[in-house]
């Protein structure tokens, strides 16, 4: 009869993997850790993406909802505007509520395709949206840099 330390130290043994005849050494281990990595990699960017893109459907809510507000002054008085606001607004929801629904995969896989499709147009948001971050990395810089300058 085996102790419970000597099952202990079978089981992890017979639960390794052997090497491959081939080359000496296991492969399986390595890609079940790359595996796990990756997944938890794709779960935590997933779960950050998710967050984020409820707040910016939330933000992009709110703002329909005030231009909405705002175009009521038109009703009464000139109509078509007011019309073709509640169209928009419309639309903007519309969009919102699919963006909700769409899964950060197919968000990605849209981009991508967006990307292939329009090659220059993706070039020139990459280098506006790089542009707006050196700003504002310089911006929040600046405000550290004046928060934490030694008093003299």
């Amino acid at each position: 009869m085996q102790t419970s330390s000597e099952q202990g130290s079978e089981d992890s043994v017979s639960a390794r993997p052997r090497p491959s005849a081939a080359n000496g050494s296991s492969q399986s281990r390595p890609q079940s850790l790359s595996a796990s990595v990756t997944g938890l990699l794709f779960a935590a960017a997933d779960h950050y993406i998710t967050m984020r893109k409820d707040r910016l459907i939330d933000a992009v809510v709110d703002i329909a909802a005030e231009v909405r507000r705002s175009g009521r002054r038109f009703e009464g008085r000139q109509d078509w505007i007011a019309d073709g606001i509640d169209r928009g607004v419309s639309r903007i929801r519309d969009a919102a509520e699919n963006l909700r629904a769409a899964d950060s995969y197919d968000l990605f896989e849209g981009g991508l395709a967006f990307a292939r499709r329009r090659p220059r147009a993706t070039l020139v948001m990459a280098v506006l949206a790089g542009a707006a971050g050196a700003r504002l990395l310089k911006h929040r810089l600046r405000e550290s840099a004046s928060r934490v300058a030694p008093a003299h």
